[in-house]
């Protein structure tokens, strides 16, 4: 059995048109992955900036450690 040069070009596209789909899913999970982590790094330093001046604005030592510990 003989494939025809129309069926191996068929063949090919069927193949790179799988693959494609495929690199996109995994790019876009990816992007999705990066935004989740941008997300929560971003979350993180804004609540440990809210940290630091809530400690940095008490008053005396006790009010620090009152802060620092909620």
């Amino acid at each position: 059995m003989f494939t025809t040069p129309e069926q191996f070009a068929a063949a090919n596209k069927a193949t790179v048109d799988s693959l494609l789909s495929v690199a996109n899913t995994a790019l876009a999970s990816a992007e999705r992955i990066a935004a989740l982590n941008l997300n929560t790094a971003r979350s993180l330093l804004e609540d440990g900036v809210a940290n630091t001046k809530a400690i940095l604005g008490a008053k005396d030592p006790q009010e620090a450690m009152a802060v620092q510990a909620s």
